[in-house]
C-alpha cells in the first residue's frame, strides 16, 4: 500500500459500489474475483492489495485515494425526507452514498475555509410544539429576530445561518433530504430539477 495513508476502509469501498448501483455479486463479476471476496474485504475480513484497490478505482470511477480517507460513513438521514413511496431501498442506498461522497467533500473543503455565520440553526424539541409547524416556524423566526412578512430569499437566510444547501440529481422520485451530523454544517440536498417554487417549500 502506498505510504502516509491512513488504512484501507471497508465501508467507503461498500459506499461507492451503492453509489454506482451495484450489488456485491455484480462488482464481483466487473473485477473478475468471487463475490466472497467482495464480502469479506467490505466487512473488513480481508484487506486488498495495491493492484485489488488499482483495479476496483478503475470500475467504479473513483480515485484510489478515496478509499483511504480517514472520514465516517453515515446511514440515510432521518430528520427530513421528502420522496415517493415507489423508492426503492437500492435507489435510496446509492442516494445515502451521493450524500456521503458530497458531505465529505464539502467539509474537506469547509475546513479549510474560514465561514462565518450571522446566527445559527436553533436545536428544537419537536415534542414541545406538538408538532405543529407554524408554532416551529415563529420558534425559528423569534430565534433569529426575523419579522412575521414573507422571505424574499429563503436561500440566503439559511446560508447566513451556516446552512449549505446543495444542488443535487436525484431523479424524479426525490425532492429533498437533509442532514445534520457531528462536527458538520447542516446540510440540505435539493433535487436541480424541481420547480423553483417546489425546492423553496422543500427547502422551507
Amino acid at each position: 500500500m502506498k505510504t502516509g495513508m491512513h488504512p484501507f476502509k471497508a465501508d467507503l469501498m461498500g459506499m461507492a459500489r451503492e453509489l454506482r448501483g451495484l450489488s456485491q455479486t455484480q462488482l464481483a463479476k466487473k473485477l473478475r474475483v468471487t463475490q466472497g471476496k467482495v464480502s469479506k474485504i467490505e466487512n473488513g475480513l480481508l484487506t486488498p492489495d495495491e493492484s485489488f484497490v488499482q483495479k476496483l478505482s478503475e470500475v467504479l470511477r473513483i480515485p484510489d485515494r478515496f478509499f483511504f480517507r480517514d472520514d465516517r460513513v453515515y446511514g440515510m438521514p432521518t430528520s427530513f425526507f421528502r420522496k415517493r413511496a415507489s423508492v426503492s431501498q437500492k435507489e435510496l442506498r446509492a442516494v445515502a452514498a451521493e450524500l456521503n461522497i458530497r458531505r465529505l467533500h464539502i467539509s474537506r473543503l469547509a475546513s479549510s475555509l474560514e465561514l462565518d455565520s450571522i446566527f445559527h440553526v436553533p436545536k428544537l424539541d419537536l415534542d414541545d410544539f406538538d408538532g405543529d409547524p407554524t408554532e416551529i416556524a415563529a420558534a425559528v423566526r423569534y430565534a433569529w429576530q426575523m419579522s412575521s412578512k414573507p422571505i424574499k430569499n429563503l436561500f440566503a437566510l439559511l446560508e447566513d445561518a451556516g446552512c449549505i444547501v446543495v444542488p443535487c440529481d436525484f431523479g424524479p422520485k426525490i425532492d429533498a433530504i437533509s442532514q445534520w451530523v457531528p462536527d458538520s454544517s447542516p446540510m440540505i440536498f435539493i433535487n436541480r430539477n424541481k420547480p423553483m417554487d417546489r425546492l423553496r417549500f422543500s427547502v422551507a
